[in-house]
């Protein structure tokens, strides 16, 4: 792989990447490459660059879902405790 660098691109320009690579849960390194691959007619990454849809929480949750879970009792609320004075 190679590496380009873009000069002077537009405050705003920046700001929609960021939100747009956010929006994907993308890097805004991986959200310009998606672009730049879209605008050359090229559907998908190369499988060697593949990025992951799923994030790591879900595949942890996937891997032992067929366990079962835990009902865990949440004991109940009670008041705070008297603050402690420094006279």
């Amino acid at each position: 792989m190679t590496s380009i660098t873009v000069r002077n691109i537009e405050e705003d320009l920046k700001r929609r990447l960021r939100i747009r690579a956010a929006e994907h849960g993308h890097s805004m390194e991986e959200e310009a490459r998606r672009i730049l691959r879209s605008a050359l007619g090229e559907d998908e990454a190369p499988a060697s660059s593949a990025v992951p849809e799923k994030d790591l929480g879900t595949e942890i949750h996937e891997l032992f879902k067929s366990l079962g879970g835990v009902d865990l009792e949440i004991p109940p609320r009670t008041p705070m405790r008297e603050l402690p004075t420094f006279d």
